[in-house]
């Protein structure tokens, strides 16, 4: 007997039972159990306008007041977040949030330097991020440190400096799993939007030569469009604070600095972008031009030039801390401090067809005063929103907005097991139940937990259900009645 599978009945027969179908039931697929005895294949359903955002029950990370949160996903289930810890002196401090289903888990708080402020984080690969910051016990230089990640422990390795003059407003983005970008305000000259290259090798940095993109600039938001190419997005002091962007071309550690390129004639603050395939871009503000509303625009790139499209309101009252986080080709979803509303953490999804935007209802995640909002994408179909909760001491928190315009027939007690072969409407069909084999599948990793997702499909992603554990690349060996 050389493995499990041996062990099994073969055919799939075990705990294998006959319904009927109600709709047509691919093989292999996960299926739930109607109200009416009929069995139906999990499945999400497209809510009119892709209004739907569900906010989940928010996780303290850190208990005490926190500043200058900036978070990043390192895989569909954990991200990193780090902080300044205004509980400990304004230390710089970063932990993990693990992901269950809409459930968050904090670990550890590290702390990966002295008080510092301003700082970003970006992944580079699922096991190690980098942040750069403001070292404020350091003649306020940029600094940069390396975050190698195990579960969820972290070790912070030597900060290295990248600007000796005073630096803030810093962003980051990966360019590829070895090099990022930096991006920020230089007041040591004069307040010039400035970029440097950040190289990676294990837990050292290299800093490559710093360029100038603006000669003055707040609210620098960085992204990558390719391995070796950047937007970054701004306001620019020196022309009336008008909303600019710009292309960064990266060849090696060297980078040119493209023309800048206005897309709101007017003051725009707390600018982020995120790029939505290699030649566009969506870019999110307070337009103080029409009276501080959270405004959007879609940026179309081509070579080193930009084009701005028509803007569109999505919050029709004061907005800051605008955040924008890419869902796919086609949708982003936005979170932000509605100040008509008390301050009260806010968020809604933008649907993007060419240079048009359409966006949607706003739902409140946080009814109380929000600051230091963060926010990054872990699936297509969910975020994690980090902030500073004014309603709980200012303690950092984190929070799980998901579904985004789809509901699914899948709830926490309706899932009866698998297709064990395609059934037509209204005929018999024979599912593979709890304690069964189903031998549908394909392309499995032998000793992996499998789970239905909400979608219907079946992957090791752990925030579905789980149906059990590939015993070979097209057998599930299902778990026991749950």
């Amino acid at each position: 007997m050389s493995n499990l599978s041996e062990l099994l009945p073969s055919g799939g027969g075990q705990n294998q039972v006959e319904f009927v179908a109600s709709g047509t039931l691919p093989n292999g697929k996960p299926v739930i159990l109607k109200s009416n005895g009929q069995v139906e294949v999990v499945a999400e359903t497209s809510i009119t306008g892709g209004s739907l955002i569900t906010a989940r029950t928010p996780t303290v990370f850190e208990s005490g007041n926190t500043g200058y949160a900036s978070v990043a996903m390192l895989t569909s289930t954990k991200a990193i977040v780090t902080y300044s810890d205004e509980g400990n002196s304004g230390h710089g401090t970063a932990c993990i949030l693990d992901v269950s289903g809409s459930s968050i888990t904090a670990g550890t708080p590290v702390v990966f330097d002295g008080p510092s402020d301003y700082g970003t984080v970006a992944m580079l690969t699922s096991t190690k991020a980098i942040t750069v910051y403001r070292d404020s016990q350091n003649s306020q230089r940029g600094t940069a440190c390396i975050l190698d990640v195990s579960g969820n422990s972290i070790t912070a390795r030597t900060p290295v400096v990248f600007e000796s003059g005073n630096t803030t407003f810093t962003s980051v983005a990966m360019l590829t799993s070895t090099k990022a970008i930096a991006v920020y305000r230089d007041d040591g000259n004069s307040g010039a939007g400035t970029a440097c290259i950040l190289s990676v090798s294990g837990s050292n940095i290299t800093v490559g030569t710093s360029v100038t993109y603006d000669a003055r600039s707040y609210y620098a938001s960085v992204a990558m469009l390719t391995s070796t190419k950047a937007i970054v997005t701004y306001y620019d002091d020196g022309n009336s604070g008008y909303g600019t962007s710009n292309i960064l071309d990266v060849s090696g550690t060297s980078i040119t600095a493209r023309t800048p390129v206005v897309f709101e004639n007017a003051t725009s603050s707390w600018t982020s972008v995120a790029a939505l395939d290699a030649t566009k871009a969506i870019v999110v503000y307070k337009d103080q031009g029409n009276s501080s509303y959270g405004t959007s625009r879609i940026l179309t790139i081509s070579g080193s030039t930009i084009s701005a499209g028509t803007p569109t309101v999505f919050e029709s009252a004061s907005s800051s801390y605008t955040r924008v986080s890419k869902l796919t080709s086609t949708k982003v979803m936005v979170a932000y401090i509605d100040e008509g509303n008390s301050n009260h953490g806010t968020s809604l999804i933008l649907d993007v067809s060419g240079t048009s935007i359409t966006a949607r209802t706003p739902i409140v995640f946080e009814s109380a005063s929000t600051y230091h909002i963060a926010a990054t994408p872990l699936t297509s179909t969910k975020v994690i929103v980090t902030y500073r909760d004014g309603g709980n001491s200012n303690y950092g928190t984190s929070c799980i907005l998901d579904n985004f315009g789809a509901s699914s027939n899948l709830t926490s007690n309706n899932l009866i097991g698998i297709a064990a072969g395609a059934a037509s409407s209204g005929a018999t069909a024979k599912i593979n139940t709890w304690g069964g084999i189903n031998e549908a599948q394909t392309s499995l990793t032998i000793g992996s937990d499998y789970y239905a997702q909400t979608n219907g499909t079946i992957t090791t992603a752990t925030g579905g259900q789980k149906l059990g554990t590939a015993i070979n690349a097209t057998t599930i060996n299902m778990r026991d009645l749950p």
